[in-house]
């Protein structure tokens, strides 16, 4: 009996100094990947998505939420994570964009931690996380908008990675959270939390049904939050209208010849990820034997689905491929590829160097990529990126600082003044302009009565991404004047 009580304490001893383990090397890998992002610096120039997506969070820090302060297309924690950092920000007493920049920068070293410990889970090798988290520090593209968004696919890449590693270990639950929260960050994202539930369908018959329930309470938790938030600011019926049936009712699908559109993903590789070609190349490969590798291991594709723990990673990842080929815009749709190349690469690296076992060797990579993560970063790092915005918004509160000042393109301009658009539509992209000339009495010209009623004086004007563009050049031109605030075209009342 002693002998036994003796291997239980040598047991659970392992478990707790390998859990300590896994926190200290997480807590490395974490403040290593914030010095890395940081190399790009926080002044970076805001560009009109982050800008859409703080504006957001600006009003909600006010009590206005989104859907009703600035109408969107994308999930609802693309503006509701800003807010928070705004909020946090504001206690803080700090400048509104660089506590909602560090906040993500946070947010982004958590996601290279959790490629770390979701290679570790699937490799069951320590090496192979290190190694797949100093690759991940590499994709530049990621690496640069860590640090100056808000990026909206920053957090999904979080959510999406914690949701592997969660079912991969069959915490049917946390997966089943994870992959909603990747929905409620890019709706086609919502895949995630599917394929839990259905290799929770897949549990053998005794495991089942507990593990269903687990997947479903889960995947409801933050869709549940998400709506009350809404329905106790009387704005579920906005939340719904952007977040789902403006998908459906008015978004409008760039159109390209068919070759072109096959081909975008891949010149998106080549032109924006050309240091990492290697990674991606190599990683796409050893992700294609991973398929036959674990088919070849379970025996069976019912039993992979059951009891593999590479199950979530194998089933998930053809959804965001074939979803590339209906709508990728640009290199941010990749984001969702990388860390699938980075758990192969890691595996592909370890297997190269198995020879040479000493930890010493690994650290030395480890410590290379992120030199060189870093030294990529400081060759485009931006130091008066923003502070040009400031000037030109300040230039223009001058100016105009008594005027009511309306966006159309151009929510930087709200952002940095602190102002509130006239109009939920501070932007016009995709099709909105077809909800605006549905919805609004007098169609799209009664909109523009509305502006005119509304007395809006200047109007700073951005691109436009709509049918009616023209429509509304010409109004501008027929009721305003032309100036110009560099980088801003303005429009002035006569």
């Amino acid at each position: 009996m002693k002998q036994e009580f003796g291997t239980l304490n040598n047991t659970t001893d392992a478990v707790l100094s390998s859990s300590k383990r896994e926190i200290l090397i997480g807590a490395v890998v974490f403040f290593v990947s914030c010095a890395v992002y940081l190399q790009y610096g926080l002044n970076g120039w805001l560009a009109r998505d982050p800008a859409i997506y703080m504006y957001g969070g600006q009003q909600m820090a006010q009590g206005v939420p989104p859907y009703v302060s600035i109408f969107d297309v994308r999930g609802p924690l693309t503006p509701i994570l800003p807010g928070i950092g705004v909020i946090i920000g504001r206690f803080l007493h700090m400048d509104d964009l660089i506590a909602v920049r560090i906040f993500f920068l946070v947010i982004s070293a958590l996601t290279c931690v959790s490629i770390y410990l979701l290679t570790k889970q699937l490799i069951q090798s320590e090496r192979s996380g290190l190694l797949a988290a100093a690759i991940f520090l590499g994709f530049v593209p990621f690496s640069r908008r860590a640090a100056a968004g808000p990026d909206g696919k920053t957090p999904m890449i979080l959510f999406e990675t914690l949701n592997l590693y969660f079912t991969s270990r069959k915490k049917w639950f946390w997966g089943g959270v994870f992959g909603a929260m990747a929905g409620l960050v890019w709706q086609p994202m919502a895949v995630f939390a599917f394929v839990t539930l259905a290799i929770a369908a897949f549990q053998p018959r005794e495991d089942r049904w507990k593990a269903i329930l687990k997947s479903s309470l889960g995947i409801a938790f933050p869709l549940v939050l998400v709506s009350l938030y809404f329905f106790w600011f009387g704005a579920f019926r906005d939340f719904f209208e952007g977040a789902v049936t403006f998908q459906f009712k008015y978004m409008k699908l760039e159109r390209e010849p068919i070759l072109q559109h096959l081909l975008d993903p891949f010149n998106v590789i080549f032109l924006k990820y050309r240091s990492s070609i290697p990674a991606i190349l190599i990683g796409i490969v050893i992700i294609l034997y991973f398929y036959w590798w674990r088919r070849k291991e379970s025996g069976s594709i019912f039993s992979m689905l059951s009891q593999d723990q590479f199950a979530p990673f194998l089933l998930s990842l053809p959804f965001p491929f074939l979803w590339s080929f209906r709508d990728f815009q640009a290199y941010p749709d990749f984001y969702v590829f990388l860390p699938y190349v980075a758990v192969a690469f890691g595996f592909f690296l370890e297997n190269a160097i198995r020879k040479i076992p000493s930890p010493v060797f690994t650290l030395v990579i480890c410590i290379v990529f992120a030199l060189s993560a870093g030294y990529q970063l400081r060759l485009i790092r931006e130091e008066t990126g923003i502070q040009s915005q400031r000037k030109a918004a300040k230039e223009l509160d001058e100016k105009y600082g008594n005027k009511k000042l309306m966006s159309i393109g151009v929510p930087e301009v709200l952002v940095l003044l602190k102002r509130t658009n006239p109009s939920k539509y501070a932007f016009l992209l995709r099709g909105m302009d077809r909800k605006i000339g549905a919805e609004t009495p007098g169609g799209f010209m009664g909109w523009f009565q509305q502006l005119e009623d509304s007395g809006v004086d200047v109007i700073v004007i951005g691109p436009m991404e709509v049918d009616r563009k023209r429509i509304v050049m010409d109004w501008l031109d027929a009721h305003y004047k032309r100036e110009e605030i560099w980088p801003w075209k303005l429009y002035v009342k006569r």
